[in-house]
């Protein structure tokens, strides 16, 4: 995907029937041609009740979408990040 003109992207997570939309600024430089959404996020975000139910996780943004992807170490992995965030 292009960067976005605006400078600005969004992409909605979704996992066991809920979902959640992280957005941001867009960096300058992309790594080819896919660029990243640079943003920060408190520990109460959406995001992370996700990750941690262990269901698969989907992702879309404008122009793509990627299904069910594993779920493997996801939530031990997110319980140790927010953790050492705190």
């Amino acid at each position: 995907n292009r960067r976005p003109s605006s400078g600005r992207a969004s992409v909605t997570l979704s996992a066991g029937g809920r979902s959640a939309i992280i957005s941001g600024e867009v960096g300058e430089f992309d790594f080819d041609g896919i660029y990243s959404i640079e943003a920060e996020l408190p520990a109460s975000h959406p995001v992370f009740a996700l990750l941690i139910s262990g269901q698969p996780l989907s992702y879309a943004a404008p122009g793509w979408r990627r299904p069910k992807l594993a779920a493997s170490g996801q939530k031990a992995s997110t319980e140790r990040f927010l953790a050492a965030c705190r």
